[in-house]
């Protein structure tokens, strides 16, 4: 073999090595991913709670800070740290809220896709709501005048209290008859702050549905009166 052929021989055989040696290290990427997941899987609840807890301190110390858009970045990627990586942390659920908050309040306009599909992963994770992930939805549907979202978020809880009778909270059927009011479904608006009234009359929903039923009641009497 000449000089030349060799040389070009050990150029093919260069490039052959370090192609074999690219596709090794794509492969491995996968593995090493599924091999970090598979250890904060395995973490004990307290390690978890640990590190949350860690992430979380930076996050009281950043959004404390003045110009929040410049810490917004970071603040997601913590809250999606807790999440992803320690899901059985007691401060997941909390990041869960606060992320959703950050693409629902925090940007214009609203991340609205984010934050639902945030919020699938979190009723597919937790069998559990306290009406505060739910919360920052109706407000920002209601800021959005998004009502056919809303309606679609309070139906579950309105069709138990048909079901039931029974009614845990206010929240998702004051939404709903505020859904109603604003899409000109009056009499179906009333039906529910009339439950909301007699049932939490004193809390902040309660006060807005009498609000309204006064409202009802005044509009009828001109009507009669003329």
């Amino acid at each position: 073999m000449t000089i030349s052929h060799k040389t070009a021989f050990r150029t093919v055989l260069s490039l052959i090595i370090v192609s074999l040696f690219l596709v090794s290290c794509r492969s491995a990427g996968p593995n090493k991913a599924a091999d970090a997941t598979e250890k904060n899987i395995t973490m004990t609840q307290e390690e978890q709670d640990k590190r949350a807890f860690a992430l979380f301190q930076e996050f009281s110390g950043l959004s404390a800070m003045a110009d929040r858009k410049s810490v917004l970045p970071r603040l997601e990627v913590i809250f999606a740290e807790i999440i992803n990586d320690y899901p059985k942390a007691a401060l997941a659920q909390q990041s869960y809220v606060n992320l959703i908050r950050i693409y629902l309040n925090d940007y214009t306009p609203a991340l609205y896709d984010k934050a639902e599909e945030l919020y699938q992963r979190f009723n597919n994770r937790y069998a559990v709501s306290s009406g505060e992930i739910e919360g920052p939805f109706f407000q920002a549907y209601h800021r959005d005048g998004k009502w056919e979202k809303a309606l679609k978020l309070a139906s579950p809880a309105v069709k138990r209290y048909i079901e039931t009778r029974k009614l845990e909270r206010p929240l998702e059927l004051f939404h709903y008859s505020e859904a109603k009011f604003n899409t000109g479904d009056v009499v179906e608006a009333e039906k529910g702050y009339k439950i909301i009234y007699s049932l939490f009359p004193d809390s902040s929903e309660g006060v807005t549905a009498r609000e309204r039923l006064l409202e009802f009641q005044k509009k009828r009497n001109e009507k009669n009166n003329k």
